[in-house]
């Protein structure tokens, strides 16, 4: 259990652990360090040593008057330690009105901690009988005892002392009430922020979980579209990929106890199939963990067996185990359909020539279903034609109006030149304007089919970078639109520049360090500025992606790409940089880093092959 500790010199000691029993504080504990009353000061080492048999300390609260005046801000070792400077120690005890009142009429205030050792002070004092007496008729007439009721000897030490220095003295009992006023507000702020902190940490364990599920069934309701095997493997595969960014992925699938042909990707130079195979047969349990101990092997039903090996984050390598085996059993009804889908297909194949027809139908609605994912695109896009459009319209309208007019005119043989004059002006701006806006309206249409094929495209092609930036970018404008904070983006790339890869890909890419740019890094800003610069180094391609938001801060920057980590609980999962790291480094087979300070926006720095291998497209 996490304590709380009340640091202070020994003279208190007593009154503190008092009002731990009296208030049955289980969590908290005391400290000491040496009463030398500033002479010399107490240091952070002294207070660290005080310390260093105490376990599980979440926070250390010290007290003190001189003989702490020289501890600054604690260093950062020690962040969790809290100074508590009073200008005299007695001012814990009672009000500062009541205890100045005191020393102005000339007491000497004592407590029983210091008490209980007088003589031994007056030792360190190197004071003599004569000396002491000497000492304290100067500063004080009277000796007060400030009594907390801790010590039941306070009554006869203080007799000793006063024939000591030859003073009269007088008792206060001030009890320990004022003392443990300020203990308590400490001790239930204390555990104020411990009970937050667990509710939070409760809290972001409920919304990673909830994020697990949504993108994993999200993802695995694509499976419903799918009809072959090659394809409900391939999109399990993705599916693996996307959780888990593994360093190797393999699957070997089984039919009626015989191994079928194994599927496989890789990120690093992967071990000899028929190794792998073997491994992957030998299963005999539902699961089990790799030699590595940063993989798992499971069994998908009588359908196959996966191994997930190099998990790119192992310390979830637990949470993935059980997301793996909670829909391992939709993969085997999705595999199992699919095979079955196979052999119908199969026999369809021998009816008359009278179903093709019936099957190309089929395939058009197949895909009918993969373009409806471009939903949310088509109706932003359809927004940005409605303008150019409905221009169109109105400037054609009222050209027909007045050219009706002028064809009555011209029929009552009234014309005059001016009335032709006007209609050839009115004729020349309104085709002007009709024809500017037609060619707006092509030039978003031809960006979104390009952009639409791109995205539902799982194959690699060869392509121009700039234009297809560019189409994202058109596609991206409905986007920026929303919200209150006005978005620029610049583009800097050399009209030569060609990759192989996939187009799809590089859009989702971009789309989610914009979207991520617009939803965390320009809140409440009225402006906000995008620069996307592209350049060729050998074989490489070096994107770098920079804006102008608020940045992100030296404890955060390691985590962001993360699964399920998000500044912002209140909006976002947390996976959408986990998935541009995943697209980036396992099916484009590049790297990304980011580069960022609090105030100072983001840079991420994108290195991506030219020409990317065959073998990622397995």
């Amino acid at each position: 259990m996490t304590k709380l500790c009340i640091q202070m010199c020994g003279f208190f000691k007593r009154e503190i652990e008092a009002i731990i029993k009296s208030e049955g504080w289980d969590d908290v504990v005391v400290s000491t360090f040496p009463a030398k009353c500033g002479r010399p000061p107490t240091t952070w080492d002294t207070l660290e040593l005080a310390n260093s048999r105490q376990d599980n300390l979440g926070q250390v609260n010290i007290f003190g008057s001189r003989c702490i005046i020289q501890l600054t801000d604690a260093p950062a070792e020690l962040e969790h330690y809290h100074i508590h400077k009073i200008q005299q120690c007695f001012h814990l005890f009672a009000s500062r009105a009541i205890i100045d009142s005191y020393i102005r009429s000339g007491a000497y205030l004592i407590t029983p901690g210091w008490l209980a050792r007088w003589k031994r002070q007056l030792d360190e004092w190197q004071f003599d009988r004569e000396l002491g007496r000497e000492f304290f008729r100067e500063s004080a007439s009277r000796l007060l005892l400030l009594d907390t009721g801790v010590d039941e000897k306070s009554f006869q030490r203080i007799q000793e002392f006063s024939e000591f220095v030859a003073l009269p003295y007088e008792i206060i009992p001030i009890g320990l009430d004022y003392l443990k006023l300020t203990l308590t507000e400490i001790v239930l702020q204390w555990r104020l922020t411990q009970e937050q902190k667990k509710t939070e940490t409760t809290l972001s364990d409920k919304n990673r979980q909830l994020s697990e599920h949504t993108m994993t069934f999200d993802l695995m309701s694509s499976f419903s579209s799918m009809k072959t095997e090659e394809e409900v493997i391939e999109g399990m595969l993705e599916l693996f990929t996307m959780l888990c960014a593994p360093g190797e992925l393999s699957y070997l699938p089984l039919r009626e106890e015989r191994l079928g042909r194994i599927r496989r990707s890789w990120s690093s130079p992967p071990a000899d199939e028929v190794t792998v195979q073997k491994r992957l047969a030998s299963l005999t349990n539902e699961h089990v963990w790799t030699e590595s101990g940063q993989g798992f092997r499971l069994r998908i039903g009588q359908q196959g067996i996966l191994e997930v090996e190099q998990i790119a984050f192992p310390e979830y390598k637990e949470y993935y185990l059980n997301l793996a085996l909670s829909i391992a059993g939709v993969c085997d009804l999705a595999i199992a359909n699919a095979r079955q889908y196979q052999l119908i297909t199969e026999q369809r194949n021998q009816l008359v020539e009278t179903l093709k027809d019936l099957q190309e139908t089929q395939q058009q609605l197949i895909e009918s279903e993969k373009m409806a994912a471009l939903g949310g695109l088509v109706a932003g896009v359809a927004h940005e034609i409605n303008t150019p459009v409905g221009t169109s319209i109105t400037a054609s309208s009222n050209l027909l109006g007045k050219t009706k007019k002028f064809v009555e005119i011209f029929k009552t043989n009234n014309m005059r030149r001016q009335d032709l004059q006007q209609y050839l002006q009115i004729t020349y701006d309104t085709s002007q304007l009709i024809l500017s806006n037609l060619y707006r309206t092509d030039e978003l249409v031809k960006s979104f089919k390009r952009v639409s094929v791109d995205q539902i495209s799982e194959h690699r092609s060869n392509f121009q970078l700039k234009s297809s930036l560019k189409d994202i970018l058109v596609s991206l404008k409905p986007k920026l639109q929303e919200g209150p904070t006005k978005i620029d983006v610049k583009l800097e790339c050399d009209e030569i520049i060609e990759l192989t890869s996939f187009p799809g890909a590089l859009a989702q890419i971009i789309t989610n360090l914009i979207v991520n740019s617009q939803t965390h890094g320009f809140q409440n800003q009225a402006q906000g500025q995008i620069k996307i610069v592209a350049k060729t180094d050998n074989d490489q391609l070096i994107l770098t992606y920079q804006d102008n938001g608020k940045g992100i801060s030296e404890d955060t920057l390691p985590k962001i790409f993360d699964p399920f980590f998000t500044s912002d609980k209140q909006i976002g999962t947390g996976l959408g940089l986990h998935i541009v790291y995943n697209i980036v480094t396992q099916k484009l087979g590049g790297s990304i880093h980011c580069e960022s300070e609090l105030g100072k926006g983001v840079l991420f720095v994108v290195v991506l092959p030219l020409n990317i291998g065959e073998h990622h497209e397995q």
